[in-house]
């Protein structure tokens, strides 16, 4: 799976390290890891770094996966990095997801992202 989703304990922070060819799967099985993290630990902030990935799910499945996203009933965060040749696909899922009710963002370095995320 080229998605990995652990715990960055020192912060609080679920984090989704991601890279390669992401598919459909990919996405709907982090979601269900962040989600089951943050009923076990409570943790509400997540990190998602998709710096290192080589392809993404078309924008159809990006819309649905926003749409998830915003349908989460746990009050979860996303900062998502991504780099320049990610930004379009990315600033479509942030969109997505916030015309929804999601709290997510897209930044370009983690420490921006970080930094958002222990804003209260």
């Amino acid at each position: 799976m080229p998605e990995e989703v652990t715990v960055l304990e020192d912060l609080g922070i679920i984090k989704v390290n991601s890279h390669g060819d992401i598919t459909p799967e990919d996405l709907m099985g982090s979601m269900r890891s962040v989600i089951e993290i943050n009923e076990a630990q409570g943790l509400k902030k997540v990190l998602v770094d998709t710096t290192e990935d080589t392809s993404f799910p078309p924008p159809l499945t990006l819309l649905r996966f926003g749409v998830e996203l915003a349908n989460i009933p746990t009050g979860l965060r996303f900062a998502m990095v991504a780099t320049s040749k990610q930004e379009d696909l990315m600033k479509f899922l942030e969109t997505v997801g916030r015309n929804r009710g999601a709290e997510i963002r897209m930044f370009s370095t983690e420490r921006s992202a970080i930094e958002w995320l222990n804003k209260d």
